[in-house]
């Protein structure tokens, strides 16, 4: 995603966290409860009602799987780097703060693209 809408350019805080949750919860779901992938995972896809409430949608490229098969575990997995990417994303345009990308393991050494997070 290239930066956020001008309607959702202002996020504090806990605006933020409950997207967070919103989409975590929403996705263990899916993922524990429906064994399906939404395929999709990106900023651009989570749309805000007017109670705040963050809601995943897209889900054209979704599909279901077996929860018991090998590949169960690599799709979930793509799907949760993919979730990971957008609390990145959330947190550094709405937060101005950089959250470690746990697939540059240097990251976890305290090297951060912007300051450091606090609560």
């Amino acid at each position: 995603d290239a930066a956020p809408s001008e309607s959702a350019k202002d996020m504090s805080m806990d605006q933020v966290l409950s997207v967070v949750w919103n989409v975590a919860t929403t996705l263990e779901h899916v993922h524990s409860d429906a064994k399906v992938v939404n395929g999709d995972v990106y900023l651009h896809n989570i749309l805000q009602c007017g109670e705040g409430v963050a809601k995943v949608s897209d889900w054209g490229a979704s599909f279901v799987y077996d929860g018991n098969s090998d590949l169960a575990t690599i799709f979930e997995a793509i799907e949760v780097l993919a979730f990971g990417r957008l609390v990145q994303d959330l947190f550094d345009w709405h937060l101005d703060t950089a959250v470690p990308d746990s697939t540059e393991p240097a990251d976890f050494l305290g090297r951060f693209r912007g300051k450091p997070m606090e609560r």
